[in-house]
C-alpha cells in the first residue's frame, strides 16, 4: 500500500495517493450532498461541517500515521 497525503493548492485540496483512494475520496464526495439531505433530521449532527471535511476527518481516522507522508 503506498502512502496518502493531502496538498492544499490555494482554496483547492488534492488527495495524493493510489488511483483507488482518489476514486473512493471523489465517490463520497459525489454522494455527500445527497447523503447530507437524507440525513440532515439526525440530531446531534453538525450541519455546518462541509462534505469535504466530514470526507477527510473519516480518511484521517481510516488512514495510518506511518502511512501518511
Amino acid at each position: 500500500m503506498e502512502a496518502a497525503w493531502i496538498k492544499n493548492y490555494g482554496d483547492d485540496l488534492y488527495l495524493q495517493c493510489t488511483y483507488t483512494c482518489i476514486r473512493v475520496l471523489d465517490r463520497r464526495l459525489a454522494h455527500a450532498s445527497k447523503n447530507d439531505k437524507v440525513r440532515r433530521h439526525r440530531h446531534g449532527r453538525d450541519e455546518t461541517t462541509p462534505p469535504i471535511q466530514r470526507c477527510l476527518r473519516h480518511w484521517r481516522r481510516t488512514v495510518p500515521l506511518n502511512m501518511r507522508q
